[in-house]
């Protein structure tokens, strides 16, 4: 399965569907794939203040894609790390996640990447936030002085990335629970690939 996600260009998922049933495609009611523009008049403490402002739902990520029955199962979250790209035929509209940007079409230049949006195995990027999560600090100068520091900055970066992918399976569900360690294989497998390690 690693090798058919992780080769792959594009994966489609039916995430707003409730079971194997449900399928891609739902009627969808247009009104919530516009996004709503408010024109506000205030007075702030530095004088009047207006303009046009867009409002996003700031959990529509969460509610529509992490929230969802697919994205609940174990099989799932490894299909997710491991594809480039992913489009999820949702609920209410179709949503986008790429190792660059996760969007939706209400929101289709993006949402900022939130910090616990994992996309891809990238030690560096992906694993240096939670690293300095873990720290509480972070300081990159430190490790940026020769290439053996560099290197022990990269291999920390990549196991904190592999605690969190432990976290986040910890609260998916499998069907066949002996399946267990076959549904985290493919993620363990590209982790000791980059580790070098057995």
């Amino acid at each position: 399965m690693r090798s058919v996600y992780s080769n792959s260009f594009l994966n489609i998922a039916a995430t707003g569907s409730d079971d194997g049933g449900g399928g891609c495609f739902k009627k969808i009611n247009s009104l919530l794939v516009r996004p709503c523009q408010i024109d506000a008049v205030w007075t702030g403490p530095y004088g009047p203040l207006s303009g046009a402002y867009v409002c996003v739902p700031a959990s529509i990520w969460n509610q529509y894609i992490e929230n969802s029955p697919l994205c609940k199962r174990a099989w799932v979250l490894q299909e997710r790390f491991l594809a480039p790209r992913t489009l999820h035929f949702g609920a209410t509209q179709i949503f986008w996640e790429c190792r660059q940007v996760q969007a939706a079409e209400i929101y289709p230049h993006g949402f900022t990447l939130c910090k616990g949006a994992l996309k891809c195995l990238d030690p560096l990027r992906d694993g240096s936030w939670l690293r300095k999560k873990q720290l509480g600090r972070y300081r990159l100068k430190d490790y940026a002085s020769n290439s053996e520091s560099q290197m022990a900055h990269t291999l920390l970066c990549l196991y904190s990335l592999w605690d969190e992918v432990v976290i986040c399976y910890t609260h998916v569900q499998l069907t066949v629970s002996s399946e267990k360690l076959v549904a985290l294989s493919g993620i363990a497998k590209e982790v000791q690939t980059m580790i070098g390690d057995e």
